[in-house]
């Protein structure tokens, strides 16, 4: 009865546990569901964001620059007034006040007021070809902003960010979505939450705890009846019991025997002749005394019997207290050995728990690690996209520059290289023949670098930079300086180009040239 309550006891732990396990599961599938809708929710936002191309971009800067190339150009061929007046001179510009000294670029007709005096200045038809260039610039540059609705460059270039960011968050979200969802799919994630809910009142750790509980239970209530069954047929098999049942046999025949004679004695008594009923007493006395007499017999035989079996009983008892000793020995032992199992088998449960645990965080560590791997490498590939498309579009034209720069210098034909960072590594002359340029004379590596920095001054020739050297050419023969003398005053002719010398005899070939010594220039704080 014990083994089976015990039995109904694992039976009710286990299913509890099953209760406190789906009701775990079904607490982390809901986690697991909010979390995918709360990244369905990004997603449709992320979706949401109008797509921009980098060709709409290309389309601003061209349209842009197109414009301020346009009114620089219109600004140099057009018209200056420049006005000096006394500050007590009362000046208007187009209806508007005026400061006694300013200078105004005459696109269109201006005029003038100056005290009384009215002045209508008109521009000539001379610069209407660059006026039309404006115009077409600025109406081109008006369509482009009605055709994708971003006023300047900065809110194309913004929109375009915003646009490429969604795209990968939206990777990154697709990633994230995939690694939550694991081997499941969202109908099953769906059809399991659809189940009836398990309640129980226990955490899944209590349940598991009175599972093992009611297992040690059963197994010490399986012991016991064990050990119960291996006594009974101890018991039973012993040498006593056996004399004992002999005994017994043969005092049930002396009762029957004395039986069927008290029933004799009763026919006797009702017998009517006195002297039948003598003799058959006499005859019945003899009988009984028969009968007595082996009733004593087999008194004095149960008596010996008795102390034949007691001793055989105690021969007996010794025999199974000993094994008895033996047998709790070997199960002391055996439960020695059975508890170390079973010490080793909680560690190692313990130790299966942890690593699951410690696994589990690996792979939340290695999908974090790869999510920001990917958009490391997707930061990566546009950088990588945009240093490509930045060295596409300003490599050529620095090559071109330099190389028309350095024909008087190194011959007709002669090309340069560049790296991946615009940095210049090697001189190609017209026949092709490579040379790193640190493999140069210092001449001619010095010549390099002036040509250099005015191939970039050329490249932003619309800002007009000015260009310093501190004593340069020291390294150059007489053909050379013959040579950048022609190149400094090409760039003499569009910019101004300064140049701090002790030596101005190697500069004797730039024409046009204007020599001042350090000490007569006055210097200005402002």
């Amino acid at each position: 009865a014990a083994e089976k309550q015990a039995h109904d006891a694992v039976r009710a732990a286990t299913a509890t546990r099953d209760a406190a396990a789906s009701q775990q599961r079904r607490a982390e599938l809901e986690k697991l569901r909010r979390a995918l809708d709360d990244i369905a929710a990004q997603r449709r936002a992320l979706v949401a964001v109008p797509k921009v191309d980098a060709a709409t971009v290309t389309q601003y800067e061209t349209a842009e620059s197109a414009v301020r190339l346009a009114r620089h150009t219109h600004e140099l061929r057009a018209p200056k007034l420049a006005v000096q007046a006394p500050a007590a001179t009362k000046l208007t510009l187009n209806g508007e006040p005026a400061d006694a000294e300013f200078e105004h670029v005459v696109a269109d007709t201006t005029i003038l007021t100056v005290g009384d005096v009215t002045i209508t200045i008109t521009p000539g038809a001379g610069d209407a070809e660059t006026h039309d260039a404006v115009a077409q610039a600025e109406a081109d540059l008006a369509d482009l902003i009605a055709k994708h609705g971003f006023a300047t460059l900065a809110e194309a270039r913004a929109a375009r960010t915003a646009y490429t960011e969604a795209q990968s968050a939206l990777k990154l979200l697709a990633t994230q979505h995939d690694v939550l969802l694991g081997e499941l799919s969202l109908d099953e994630l769906d059809a399991a939450l659809d189940a009836e809910p398990v309640e129980v009142d226990v955490t899944l750790a209590e349940a598991e705890a009175a599972v093992t509980s009611a297992g040690q239970a059963l197994a010490e209530a399986v012991t016991d009846r064990e050990q119960a069954d291996a006594a009974l047929v101890s018991l039973a098999d012993r040498p006593a019991a056996q004399a004992l049942a002999v005994h017994e046999a043969v005092l049930a025949d002396a009762r029957e025997a004395a039986r069927v004679t008290t029933e004799q004695l009763e026919q006797v008594v009702d017998s009517p002749s006195l002297d039948e009923l003598r003799a058959d007493c006499a005859t019945e006395r003899a009988a009984l005394d028969e009968v007595t007499a082996a009733r004593d017999e087999i008194a004095e035989q149960l008596k010996q019997a008795a102390l034949t079996a007691k001793k055989q009983l105690y021969e007996a008892a010794q025999a199974h207290v000993e094994y008895l000793e033996n047998h709790v020995r070997d199960a002391a032992t055996s439960i020695a050995e059975h508890r170390s199992y079973i010490e080793a088998s909680v560690g190692a449960a313990e130790d299966h728990d942890r690593l699951q645990a410690e696994k589990v965080s690996a792979e939340r560590r290695l999908a974090a690690e790869t999510r920001r791997a990917q958009a490391a490498k997707l930061l990566y590939e546009t950088v990588v996209r945009h240093q490509r498309a930045a060295h596409a579009r300003y490599a050529q034209p620095f090559v071109d520059e330099l190389s028309r720069l350095a024909q008087p210098v190194f011959g007709s034909g002669v090309q340069f290289v560049l790296d991946d960072t615009l940095k210049l590594t090697q001189r190609v002359s017209a026949v092709g023949e490579h040379m790193n340029v640190r493999q140069l004379s210092g001449g001619a590596q010095e010549q390099l670098e002036i040509l250099t920095r005015f191939a970039i001054a050329s490249l932003v020739s619309d800002a007009q930079v000015p260009v310093f050297f501190d004593d340069v050419l020291g390294s150059s023969d007489a053909r050379r300086l013959m040579a950048m003398g022609a190149v400094f005053a090409e760039m003499g002719k569009q910019r101004q180009v300064f140049v701090l010398t002790c030596a101005p005899e190697r500069y004797a070939a730039v024409s046009g040239r204007v020599e001042r010594p350090l000490r007569g220039l006055q210097l200005f704080d402002d």
